[in-house]
């Protein structure tokens, strides 16, 4: 119950004193760091070192009176929680930073643009038109098809250095990899699903009959294929027989 009557003493105080805070003189703090960028005037700051009280008073003083000195210690750390949150920058939050990796304009490369090289991924290599990725699974690995080169890149992120796997593909769009290693490719103007090894030899064509304008796939660990299609449809093609059937078909929409 006295802890209970503290807070509501607490509550109470910082409401009566809204404004508190932004009245405090500026004080310096030992680092030389301001606090404020309002400074008493005629006061170096070498001569206002900073004092706890005289930022912790303005806040306690509505509320000392109240509470006895057992209550102090609570009063205290929640006057310097108060405080922390006040002078907290509005910007003090994670931020996340992209990296161009490569193919793009970037501090290596700031004149890059849409291309066919291989190289150096941070400084030499173009891509055009990139899209679906895949990661084996040593991290090491980065495959991409390559839709505007009609190609899929492979990119050595340890050595930083990107190379063609495949070329003269019909507009791969997306990939993936089994648990083995084997590359799958999905071709958008051909509409077919390809099963290379880690050299890039073509192993096997998993559909029997070919997809319209497929967009991207997911492997299952069968080796199985779900697929998306420009038009709305979700195909699977079964690892097995090759047979491709309809798990979502395409609805009209009513006019």
């Amino acid at each position: 119950m006295v802890q209970q009557e503290q807070q509501r003493q607490l509550s109470i105080g910082l409401r009566t004193q809204p404004a508190t805070l932004m009245n405090i003189p500026a004080q310096i703090p030992p680092t030389g760091s301001p606090i404020s960028q309002t400074r008493s005037a005629g006061v170096p700051p070498a001569a206002a070192p900073l004092r706890q009280d005289a930022i912790i008073d303005p806040i306690l003083s509505p509320v000392r009176s109240r509470c006895g000195p057992e209550g102090r210690a609570p009063l205290l750390a929640a006057a310097l929680l108060a405080l922390a949150l006040f002078l907290a920058p509005a910007h003090s939050h994670a931020q996340v930073v992209a990296d161009t990796l490569g193919g793009g304009p970037s501090q290596f490369n700031p004149t890059s643009s849409a291309g066919s090289a291989d190289g150096d991924t941070g400084a030499t290599a173009q891509f055009n038109q990139p899209a679906g990725l895949a990661l084996d699974s040593s991290g090491r690995y980065l495959f991409l098809a390559d839709t505007g080169n009609n190609a899929v890149r492979r990119l050595d992120l340890s050595a930083g250095q990107t190379t063609t796997l495949l070329a003269g593909l019909n507009r791969p769009v997306d990939v993936a990899l089994d648990p083995a290693g084997n590359l799958y490719v999905l071709t958008q103007g051909d509409g077919l699903i390809r099963r290379y090894d880690s050299f890039g030899n073509l192993i096997a064509t998993n559909n029997a009959t070919a997809l319209s304008s497929p967009t991207a796939f997911a492997l299952d660990a069968s080796g199985n294929c779900y697929v998306t299609e420009l038009a709305g449809a979700l195909r699977f093609v079964n690892a097995t027989n090759r047979i491709v059937t309809t798990l979502a078909p395409v609805t009209a929409i009513p006019l």
